[in-house]
C-alpha cells in the first residue's frame, strides 16, 4: 500500500499502526501544502493575490513529487490518498504507470468538498470517501464514512472535570466559548476543561482591524484572547491525541464545535461517543448519523447557546451498533473494501 497522507493531529499514524497489523506492507509519503492549490476555496481578493501561485502549482507539486519518485515505483496494489492535498491527475497517472498491478485508488476527504474541492481529481480514484453528511448526499460518488476512534486501553475511573473542549481559536471560536462559559457560571457547573489555541495574528491591513478593534467589542473580546488576555483558557501549543483522551476520559461531558454549515462529525465527537460521553454539539446534523442517540447529544446554536441544567446529568446512553463499525480496525477494513460500507446517513436507513 502506498499511502500519501495529511499529518494533522498525527491521526494518520494509527491508520498506518492498523493495516500493518493487518499484515499489509505499507510506504508512507506525508503530505505538505504548496500555496496555489486550485482545490482550496478562496475569495476574490485570495485569488487576485495568489495568482502567481496559482498558476505555477502544478510545477511545485511536480518538484515535491520528485523528491519522493524512489517511493512511488514499488509495485503497490493499493494508493490510499488521505486528504493529500499537495497532488494532481498527473501524478496520480505517474503512480498508475509505475505500478501495473495496482488494483485500487482510494481517496478519503476529512474536509468538507466546499472548504477542499477534492471533486477536482476525484476521477483519477476508483473509490472516494467523505466524513461530511452533506455532500455524501450531494454527490453520489462520495461514500459516508465517518472518522474512526480507537479502543481506550484502560478506562480512568477518576472524574476530575464537567464539561471537555480543546481547539482552536478560528471563526473566531471564542466568542461562543465566551458566551458558554457565562452560561456555564449561571448553572453553577464548575471545574470545567476548556481551552484553544491562539490563532495567528497577520500583518495585514493593521489600520483596518485597530478600527474594528475600537468599535467592535466581539473583534475587541476575541482579538485580546488572540494577545493571550484570557490566560485560563489559552493552550500554548497542541497536545497529542493520548493526552487529549486521557483528559477526556477525566471529564463528564464534551463540547463539540464546527465550522458554520459543517455537517461532518469532527474525531472529537467520535472519540467522545467512543469514551460514553454526553455531547454538547453545535453541529446542526449530528443526530442525521445512525449511531448518535438523542440522549447522549444536544445541539446548540454556536450565535446563541442554551444550555440547561438538566442535561449534566451523570448518565450515558449505548449507540447504535454501527457505530462499532468506526472502531480502528474494522474503519480500515472498509476503506480497503474487505468489508461493506454500513450506512451511517439516517435518511438512508429508514427508506
Amino acid at each position: 500500500i502506498l499511502l500519501f497522507t495529511t499529518t494533522y493531529l498525527n491521526l494518520y499514524s494509527a491508520i498506518v499502526d492498523e493495516l500493518r497489523e493487518q499484515g499489509h506492507y505499507v510506504c508512507v509519503i506525508e503530505d505538505k501544502i504548496l500555496s496555489g492549490d486550485p482545490k482550496l476555496k478562496r475569495n476574490l481578493y485570495q485569488r487576485f493575490k495568489y495568482k502567481n501561485d496559482l498558476n505555477s502549482w502544478d510545477e511545485r507539486v511536480r518538484d515535491f513529487w520528485s523528491i519522493h519518485k524512489e517511493k512511488i515505483d514499488n509495485d503497490y496494489e493499493l494508493f490510499i490518498c488521505l486528504n493529500g492535498v499537495s497532488i494532481n491527475d498527473e501524478i496520480i497517472r505517474v503512480i498508475k504507470d509505475k505500478n501495473p498491478r495496482l488494483k485500487d485508488l482510494i481517496l478519503y476527504a476529512w474536509d468538507d468538498l466546499s472548504f477542499w474541492n477534492f471533486n477536482l481529481i476525484k476521477t483519477s480514484f476508483t473509490r472516494t470517501f467523505t466524513f461530511d453528511l452533506l455532500d455524501s448526499r450531494q454527490y453520489p460518488d462520495w461514500r459516508l464514512l465517518p472518522p474512526f476512534f480507537v479502543k481506550p486501553k484502560a478506562r480512568i475511573e477518576d472524574t476530575k472535570y464537567n464539561l471537555f473542549m480543546i481547539g482552536t481559536n478560528h471563526d473566531r471560536r471564542f466568542l461562543f466559548i465566551n458566551k458558554i462559559i457565562k452560561q456555564l457560571n449561571r448553572l453553577n457547573i464548575d471545574n470545567n476543561y476548556i481551552k484553544l489555541l491562539k490563532a495567528k495574528l497577520g500583518t495585514n491591513f493593521q489600520l483596518i482591524k485597530s478600527i474594528f478593534r475600537f468599535l467592535s467589542s466581539s473583534y475587541r473580546l476575541n482579538n485580546d484572547f488572540n494577545l493571550g488576555k484570557m490566560p485560563n483558557y489559552t493552550l500554548e501549543s497542541p497536545i497529542g491525541i493520548a493526552e487529549y483522551n486521557a483528559i477526556m476520559q477525566q471529564s463528564k461531558f464534551v463540547l463539540d464545535d464546527v465550522r458554520p454549515g459543517q455537517s461532518g462529525l469532527a474525531p472529537r465527537f467520535i472519540w467522545a461517543l467512543a469514551n460514553n460521553k454526553k455531547i454538547v454539539t453545535t453541529n446542526q446534523y449530528a443526530e442525521q448519523y445512525t449511531f448518535v442517540s438523542e440522549d447522549s447529544v444536544v445541539i446548540i446554536n454556536r450565535n446563541n447557546p442554551k444550555l440547561t441544567k438538566s442535561f449534566f446529568v451523570d448518565q450515558n446512553s449505548l449507540t447504535d451498533d454501527n457505530f462499532y463499525s468506526l472502531e480502528i480496525s474494522n474503519w480500515v477494513r472498509i476503506l480497503i473494501a474487505e468489508k461493506p460500507v454500513p450506512i451511517y446517513d439516517r435518511s438512508m436507513h429508514d427508506k
